[in-house]
């Protein structure tokens, strides 16, 4: 599909750049085989650039599955001092501008500054992938996934939403099947709250 012009002024990605170059179809195979087995962090990778894969890779026939891996958000420990974009992370924690913001390059390495930060300024223990991950996700609440459906409580995935807020997902897929149905029809259902649905429908 064409880019919208006043997406090009974020990104400064023109249809001239991208005509001729794959679709992520075509190189699937060669974007899960470069993630796998990583475990990955990001700014907004919990929001944004995880259900943005998963939705991707849900469209192909190739299985992507984050499990097992730790996953570190630098926005979610962020936001639990400040409201704000990567730029102003990087503001606060480096007191520099950041430049080129919205490039691949520029956003990934402003990203490594903010976490190297974080882990001196919040003085997080022990400063390894799965120390870093430990404290961002005991910041960030108990939603089991990025379309914030399911809540873990007492071991058991429960709706965080809904009519049937309170009420166990094993128990709904149990009683209201067609309440599972309605969901896995929803146009905006994220890839992982899509994947929760139907292992509870098995």
């Amino acid at each position: 599909m064409k880019i919208p012009d006043e997406v090009v002024k974020i990104h400064g990605i023109t249809n001239r750049h991208v005509k001729n170059k794959p679709i992520f179809s075509q190189i699937a195979s060669k974007i899960h085989k470069f993630l796998s087995g990583s475990d990955l962090a990001g700014f907004n990778i919990l929001g944004f650039d995880l259900p943005f894969l998963d939705c991707e890779f849900e469209r192909t026939s190739v299985q992507f599955d984050t499990s097992g891996r730790e996953i570190i958000d630098a926005m979610e420990i962020f936001h639990a001092w400040k409201s704000g974009r990567l730029v102003d992370a990087y503001w606060w924690y480096t007191g520099r501008e950041l430049r080129n913001a919205h490039s691949a390059s520029a956003d990934c390495g402003a990203c490594w500054e903010i976490l190297q930060a974080q882990v001196h300024h919040h003085l997080i223990t022990p400063p390894t992938v799965g120390g870093i991950a430990k404290y961002c996700m005991s910041i960030r609440d108990s939603f089991m996934d990025s379309g914030r459906w399911f809540k873990l409580q007492e071991g058991k995935s429960v709706f965080a939403r809904g009519k049937h807020r309170g009420r166990s997902l094993e128990t709904v897929a149990h009683e209201d099947p067609t309440y599972i149905d309605w969901m896995e029809g929803l146009p905006d259902l994220r890839a992982d709250t899509r994947r929760m649905l139907k292992k509870a429908v098995r």
